[in-house]
């Protein structure tokens, strides 16, 4: 998602200092990794959903479509600004 944020800052807000907006975003993707890091332990390690874990083609491909979708909007959209 960070790579997002950073791609939107960088295609739309062209006169914003880049490297300014970065610094500050260290603690927000610290927060988010933190965060993203206690659920996978406390849910994936620590319940053992390891065990449960399915690797079925239909959970892995669905959220490309809309994944797709979303970046094709977001192009056009900050084109048409």
């Amino acid at each position: 998602m960070t790579v997002h944020l950073i791609f939107l800052v960088a295609l739309f807000l062209r006169d914003t200092d880049i490297l300014g907006f970065l610094w500050a975003m260290i603690l927000p993707v610290a927060a988010l990794f933190a965060s993203h890091l206690l659920s996978f332990y406390k849910n994936f390690l620590k319940k053992k959903e390891y065990k449960t874990f399915s690797r079925g083609p239909t959970p892995n491909v669905m959220p490309y479509h809309r994944i797709f979708l979303m970046h094709i909007l977001i192009i056009f959209i900050g084109a048409a600004e």
